[in-house]
């Protein structure tokens, strides 16, 4: 018989020969630091834990004693370890009660003491067993074996994430954590072990994943705030669930399953259970809409209808639509009934479709005239239809009325929107009547009162203002005024001309600065007069942006100079820091305004907009003598290291003939019949615009006598002729 021992110990006696089937008997002694472990053959399978150990020889056999080193305590970083220097291992031992370290307590990986390093393995049974410190804890990658009752009743810890590395965890490791409110299972975690979570009474919701096949019992009792159980089981019984594992949870508390899973859980029109608790289904998302918004809206569903419910959607029509079907995303039709009532068993997607309502119009002259268009038709909700009395020899158009006599309008031609069946009849009188002429002088719309009227009978006159603009009277073709009220009714005696007169309203600009800047330019000016803010930034900023009153970016313009068309607020935005940047200065040569000056930074680009006066048009922007541009806008990106440029907007009084142009050949310009006929322009940049300055029409001319097809509609337009010899500027008319 052989004997051996590993290093912390010796062999006492019982090496030797014997006979068969005779006693043996084998004795160990510890080496100091060490103590007997067990007795192992050569195999290393354990034969005995008795130390002496006595057995009948049946052959040839070799044993070792095996012993095992003292573990001594250490405190490293704060905590206390037990440290075993053969295994290189450590455990956080049972004497941390008193921890008054980081409130986030974080159990290492590996600790160093001695030049050695240990990986720390375990937490002994009751290590940290009511410390009132510790307040979240998160366990190193190492961690093996968490024991009984480690972290039980510390009243501190709010949170905790469970490594899926700790094979083994005692019972009772958090139990009686009274501020726990949040527990993580990371990925892999397999069980959760009995009564690890008992009584913690701030627990409002836990996730069990989907790798969690047991929990074992009690494991949740008494959690008396536990509201919500999220369970990403695919059914209910694919784990063991032990006894009472959530007994004493709050009446409350819902499990809540994962789409599309409530088949597993046996669900029904009253719900399912799991564990005695309600089982709450998903949120389904029933997306409703109409299928075209300006024809009507959906009432019902939203991101939270919930599995086998009955919900209802129902269908408003717009004014002149009515509804026709419900489809789903597919365009499959569902139902064409109103209110739609049906069960949610998934997500969808349903439109309301509507189509547009259709009227009849009824048309009846009285004696002495007819109507165009003759017969009665139908029409879609909102046509606008216009309607033309005409009277007899010796009669005249007096009004348009209802079939119920109820008056419409004296206007003749009438025109009126369709929204609901009509019976329209035309009357007519003896005699010529009075004709009323409504007029609006510019910036405004004659609803009605043009038409003739009998003698002493009263005209209804009606206008709109324009945007920007306010009616203010009504006045005679002297000037005299006849009313101030809109709508309003005359006594017609005669023949009249009523003429409507406007004003631009009034506005408010309010300018001021955000922090690190000033800004200056707050005032009132009339609808479309030009306004202009400028900020200044404090040393060490720069201007950002202008900014209106819901903090929308307006302009990066600074001067901002603008058309003011409403009450306005502008607030200059400042940043910190200088900015490099490009600064472009815009002048007007005279006839109008050039825009868009200001800072800009390298890499953004640059917009200039000139604008031309009423009998001026724009020719071209012009920088360092050169012409860049004849367009009206012109946009570019500044140049690469430049500090500053400066543009000029040219503007030409509109001129007849050659007043700027002198060529050998007389040069010149005509419109008819849809053709633009060009003479002695070759090589020149042709550009029309029309009266109000808008462009219309821009080539180079090829020759000196080219026609262009150029299909213009009747007004006044200015051609600007612009090539190396200098500038050619006329006007012609385009009649019907």
């Amino acid at each position: 018989m052989d004997l051996s021992a590993d290093v912390n110990g010796t062999i006492k006696s019982g090496a030797g020969m014997y006979e068969y089937d005779k006693e043996a008997t084998v004795e160990a002694s510890d080496k100091k630091g060490g103590h007997f472990s067990h007795w192992a053959d050569a195999n290393g399978n354990v034969l005995s834990a008795e130390n002496p150990y006595t057995f009948i020889v049946k052959k040839d056999i070799s044993i070792q004693a095996r012993f095992e080193e003292y573990a001594f305590p250490m405190s490293i970083n704060g905590l206390n370890y037990d440290l075993t220097r053969t295994a290189h291992v450590a455990v956080v031992n049972k004497d941390n009660k008193g921890y008054d370290g980081n409130a986030a307590l974080v159990i290492p990986d590996i600790i160093a003491y001695d030049s050695m390093r240990f990986v720390v393995v375990g937490i002994a049974d009751g290590a940290f067993q009511g410390n009132k410190r510790i307040a979240s804890v998160t366990f190193g990658y190492e961690m093996k074996e968490v024991g009984e009752g480690a972290f039980l009743g510390c009243s501190s810890l709010a949170s905790v994430s469970i490594p899926s590395s700790v094979k083994s965890w005692k019972p009772k490791t958090f139990r009686e954590c009274t501020s726990l409110k949040s527990v993580t299972f990371e990925k892999g975690v397999t069980s959760i072990w009995e009564e690890a979570f008992f009584g913690c009474s701030s627990l409002v919701s836990v996730t069990i994943p989907y790798d969690v096949a047991r929990i074992e019992s009690r494991a949740f009792s008494a959690c008396s705030k536990l509201q919500e159980i999220v369970l990403q089981w695919p059914y209910s019984d694919i784990g063991v669930v032990g006894d009472d594992a959530f007994s004493g949870v709050s009446a409350n508390c819902r499990v809540y399953i994962l789409k599309g899973t409530e088949g597993g859980y046996e669900w029904h029109r009253s719900g399912a259970t799991w564990q005695g608790i309600l089982v709450a289904s998903a949120n389904y998302v029933i997306a409703a809409r109409a299928k075209e918004p300006a024809m009507g809206r959906v009432i019902g569903g939203g991101d939270r209808e919930i599995y086998y419910a009955e919900t209802t959607l129902t269908a408003e029509a717009a004014e002149g639509y009515h509804f026709t079907k419900w489809t789903n995303a597919e365009g499959d039709t569902l139902s064409d009934v109103n209110p739609y009532a049906f069960v949610v068993v998934e997500d969808m997607t349903i439109w309301a479709h509507f189509a547009i309502n259709t009227y009849r119009v009824t048309l009846s002259a009285r004696d002495h005239g007819k109507i165009k268009p003759i017969g009665d038709s139908s029409y879609p909700y909102g046509t606008e239809v216009t309607l033309k009395a005409e009277a007899d020899t010796g009669f005249y158009f007096a009004k348009w009325t209802s079939a119920e006599g109820r008056f419409l309008s004296a206007n003749n031609p009438y025109t009126f929107a369709v929204k609901e069946d009509a019976d329209i009849q035309a009357h007519f009188a003896l005699g010529s009547g009075h004709q009323v002429n409504v007029i609006a002088i510019g910036n405004g719309t004659i609803k009605s009162g043009s038409g003739v009227y009998t003698h002493e009978s009263y005209a209804s006159l009606e206008v709109s203002a324009h945007t920007g603009y306010r009616f203010v009277k009504w006045t005679n073709a002297a000037g005299d005024i006849l009313s101030t009220d809109n709508p309003c009714r005359l006594l017609v005696a005669g023949d009249m001309d009523v003429w409507a007169v406007f004003e631009k309203m009034n506005y408010t600009l309010r300018v001021s600065a955000g922090a690190n800047g000033s800004a200056d330019g707050s005032g009132s000016g009339l609808y479309k007069d030009y306004m202009k803010a400028t900020a200044v930034a404090d040393d060490g900023y720069h201007f950002v942006n202008w900014a209106n009153a819901k903090g929308d970016n307006v302009s990066v313009n600074n001067p901002y100079e603008f058309p003011l068309v409403n009450d306005t607020e502008l607030t200059a935005v400042f940043g910190e820091g200088y900015r490099d940047r490009v600064k472009v200065t815009v002048l007007s040569s005279g006839g109008g305004r050039a825009l868009g000056g200001g800072e800009y930074d390298y890499g953004t680009p640059v917009k200039l907009t000139a604008v031309a006066n009423s009998g001026y048009s724009f020719t071209g922007w012009i920088r360092d003598g050169l012409q860049v541009s004849v367009e009206d806008e012109y946009e570019f990106m500044p140049d690469e290291g430049s500090k500053e440029s400066s543009y000029l907007a040219l503007f030409t009084k509109w001129l007849t003939g050659n007043g700027l142009l002198p060529p050998v050949a007389e040069a010149g310009a005509s419109y008819a019949d849809g053709l633009l006929r060009l003479v002695n322009l070759e090589d020149c940049m042709i550009t029309v615009t029309a009266a109000t300055g808008r462009k219309v029409l821009q080539l180079k001319a090829g020759s000196n006598d080219e026609l262009y097809v150029a299909a213009l509609p009747a007004g006044i337009y200015i051609l600007n002729a612009a090539g190396g010899k200098g500038r050619y500027v006329t006007k012609f008319v385009v009649r019907q």
